[in-house]
């Protein structure tokens, strides 16, 4: 069964309170910043997007979505592809 209240503790460490959000994306973004918390924070960017991921949060936030199909991540839509269906 799947505890729905389990929170990576790593996360936790970091006053974040979910791996789901758009807020917790830009946090971590933010916390890259922070020589005490640059490695913690591109661990997990890198366990919840995949590698390599940089985004324009003002040029695309809305563009942004959780999957939980092939691994518990934070994507992003490319720009245009919702506009061309």
């Amino acid at each position: 069964m799947l505890d729905r209240d389990w929170l990576d503790e790593e996360l936790k460490s970091l006053g974040l309170d979910s791996n789901r959000k758009v807020k917790t994306l830009e946090r971590l973004f933010e916390l890259r910043k922070d020589e005490a918390k640059r490695e913690i924070a591109q661990k997990l960017l890198d366990r919840y997007t995949d590698r390599g991921t940089e985004f324009d949060f003002q040029q695309g936030r809305g563009r942004i979505y959780f999957t939980d199909i092939g691994g518990y991540k934070l994507k992003v839509v490319p720009e245009g592809y919702l506009a061309a269906k």
